[in-house]
């Protein structure tokens, strides 16, 4: 079984490119907007090494938006990756594999992919954000 993690400080987390990929495999368009450099629409093919804070939107709403918008949870999409759980979904695996760990961390993020024995139970442990995978503790 493969389980995805981070191995730098700074914690988890997927580059614009690869989460658009991974909503990709759920089914789910997504339209990717940068909210640091005003708030104005990425095309897919566009993100390729942007490595600023995007902010994703389940319809397209042009090439740009107001703030106003962007805070309405309506049209914003968010997916959480800190459950161990999601660390061994295939597609996450898959998309991971696909672009790289270079190219689908996130900022401040180092992806990795260890292999453990299928079926056996994990935890991940981290530490500002700095994760590593091992075997689950005995409890008291």
């Amino acid at each position: 079984m493969k389980v995805a993690y981070n191995t730098c400080f700074g914690g988890f987390g997927l580059s614009p490119k690869a989460e658009v990929l991974y909503a990709q495999r759920k089914g789910i368009k997504l339209y990717p907007y940068s909210c640091s450099r005003g708030i104005t629409y990425f095309r897919e093919d566009d993100l390729d090494g942007v490595t600023g804070y995007v902010k994703f939107l389940t319809e397209d709403l042009g090439e740009e938006v107001s703030s106003a918008v962007m805070s309405n949870t309506k049209h914003v999409y968010y997916q959480s990756f800190h459950d161990d759980e999601i660390r061994t979904d295939p597609d996450l695996i898959a998309v991971i594999e696909e672009l790289g760990a270079d190219k689908a961390s996130g900022i401040c993020a180092s992806i990795a992919i260890i292999d453990i024995p299928d079926g056996k139970a994990f935890e991940i442990d981290e530490y500002d954000g700095k994760e590593d995978v091992l075997p689950v503790r005995e409890e008291w």
